[in-house]
Parts: structure tokens; sequence; C-alpha cells
């Protein structure tokens, strides 16, 4: 697959990062609609586009953008199917299918992942079976957030879903390998002498990520399979192979980066001006359930018996079970006389450097 110039502009199918997306912030019941991230690095884009000249001035207005703030991919590590995101989710698994197909040789049939037949389903690797994971997992809610990570789940041709869907995973994975790559990959065979594989995964450095799992699909194979999905999402949006020219390339999974808001604001920001520190409690509560989460030395922000996250809203989002959720409006700061929204922080920071 050849690499665009920027005099090409912008590959199709160029989209927002994954933390963009899974920050979207609709209206809820009761509670009046606040304006994503999305919507506002959209409307402060569309005048600076319309006054730009040609393809090539779109192409380095859009550089000139991703030069100031690249994105993070980092929230993979944490995203899974939800009750609300099914769509978004099969976007992903269909751009990531469709790219892993074309690298190891085949068509591209992403229009086919994505067409309106739906002619592919989600997969779940591990079948709706508490009892079979009862020594893996402590108890049903477990099991369901394990079963519907983004690790564990494959994008397969609607028949041969719903033909072995509850089916084990030792059963599973021998229909796999005649699947798509990334269901394929999982089979051991499909490792034995195949040399475009081979070229594939040295070409990207995904040897250590596309492993194959014969037997069982534990938790640690969950986690792994979870990485592989955030590095090709890393690979497939990656500015320069859209065809962008940016002035300063990052891994975008540098746990060092983090994306700001439209307010250029983000939690090590708050920690920087001495608004929040290392060892915080934030606190919420949705829907009668107490969520509670601290804040870590690098800005992260760890959800109690939970994983990090890089963002509030990605935080406030996986507490709230939905694929969205605005963090600022979510979370309070717990301190010993009182809690404060952590909005009303942001916008004392704001404030002060006026």
């Amino acid at each position: 697959m050849a690499t665009p110039t920027a005099r090409s502009g912008p590959r199709p199918g160029a989209s927002p990062t994954i933390s963009t997306c899974c920050t979207y912030t609709g209206s809820s019941r009761g509670t009046p609609p606040h304006p994503s991230e999305l919507d506002i690095i959209i409307r402060d884009l569309i005048p600076k586009l319309r006054d730009a000249g040609g393809l090539e001035a779109v192409t380095g207005l859009l550089g000139a953008e991703l030069s100031a703030d690249p994105g993070d991919f980092a929230d993979v590590k944490t995203f899974g199917l939800g009750s609300d995101n099914r769509r978004q989710l099969h976007y992903l698994l269909a751009r990531l299918t469709a790219f892993a197909e074309t690298e190891y040789g085949r068509p591209n049939r992403v229009g086919e992942y994505l067409g309106e037949q739906r002619s592919h389903q989600i997969e779940h690797m591990r079948a709706n079976h508490f009892a079979r994971y009862q020594d893996l997992v402590k108890n049903p809610a477990a099991f369901d957030r394990s079963r519907n990570r983004f690790g564990a789940l494959l994008l397969l041709h609607r028949p041969d879903n719903a033909s072995y869907r509850d089916e084990p995973y030792s059963a599973k994975v021998e229909y796999y390998r005649g699947q798509n790559l990334l269901a394929a990959s999982l089979h051991q065979v499909t490792h034995q002498r195949n040399p475009a594989l081979s070229r594939f995964l040295k070409k990207y450095d995904l040897a250590d990520l596309m492993r194959p799992y014969p037997n069982d699909f534990d938790d640690k194979a969950i986690l792994t399979r979870q990485e592989l999905y955030q590095r090709l999402c890393e690979i497939v949006w990656d500015p320069a192979r859209l065809g962008f020219t940016i002035a300063t390339t990052r891994r975008i999974s540098d746990p060092a980066h983090r994306a700001r808001t439209h307010y250029g604001v983000d939690v090590p920001r708050l920690m920087s001006a001495g608004l929040l520190k290392a060892g915080d409690t934030l606190v919420a509560v949705h829907r009668g359930t107490q969520h509670q989460a601290i804040v870590l030395d690098d800005g992260r922000i760890k959800l109690a018996g939970g994983e990090p996250f890089t963002s509030l809203s990605s935080a406030a989002a996986y507490a709230r079970r939905t694929k969205s959720a605005n963090g600022w409006e979510f979370w309070k700061l717990q301190t010993r006389r009182e809690r404060r929204l952590l909005r009303e922080l942001r916008d004392e920071l704001i404030r002060g450097e006026r």
C-alpha cells in the first residue's frame, strides 16, 4: 500500500481519534446537552476551511491542527462494547479488519464490512456463558465487562457468527482459521510457514501482539489483543499515512502526552496550577450509584478497582457504562469541607490566566 504525499491530500476515511470519538457528549435524561470536544473542534475549523484555497491549503491547515494536538489512542486500552456504541465499535473493527486484510495481500472489503446490508456482525470470542469462566472471573458483572472488551471482539460474516456464537473458544478458534486475518491469527496454524503474515508483522512490529491462542482466551490474552487494536488504530489513523504533513511527529501512545480539551485545560494542567494533586479523590453519583477515582502522579484517573484513564470524560463514560460523558460535569473533587465540580476548577484556572 503506497504512502500518500502531502500533495495528494488526506486519504478517504480519515477519522477523529478514538479519544475524541468516545468522549462525544449528547443530552442525557434530565440534563441539558453539553457541546462535545468534537462539536467545538468542527465549529472552529469550518471558518478556517472556508478561507482556505485549494487542496494543498486544506491539507496544510489540517496538518497544522494535528501538529497542535495530534490526538491520543490511549483510551483504546479500556474501550469496549456498551449499550449504545455498537455502531462506533463496528466501524472501528471494520477499518482495522480491512487494513490487516489489505496489508496481508487480500482485497479491501471495508465497503462490504460497513455496507447497509449488514453482512458482518460483531463476534464475542467468549460465548455468553458465565459458568464456563468462573475460574477466571469472580462474578457475572466482571465476566460481562471482560467479554465486551474491544480486544475480545472480532468482525465476522453474519451467517458464520450466528452458527457458532455459543461454542466454547477452543471450538471457535478452529472456525476462525478460515476467516479474516484478525480472526485467523488466533489459530496457531496461521502463523506456520506464512511469509505474507511474517512480512506484515515485521513491517509494523506486531509479532508480540498478534499472537495465536489455540486453546484458551484468558484475561491476559484480551489485554494483549487490546494493545494490538490500539497499535492498529495508531497505524490506520497515522497522519503521515493519511497524507498530512505535520511539524512534529510524536508517538501518539506516549503516556506522557495528554489530549487537551477545547479550553486547552487537562488534568496535568490543573495539577501544575496547584488545583489538583496526585492522590486527590474524585467522586460522582450516577443513578444512585457512588463512583470514586484517584488522581495519579502522571495526571491519569484511576477508578476504584479499575484501570487508569487518560481523560476525565473517558473515566466518566466507563463509570456510567455509556459511550460518552462530560467528565468536567461528572467528577467532583472531594475535600474535607466540600465537593467541588471539576468544571469549576477548570473555569478558575481559565479566569486566572486572562
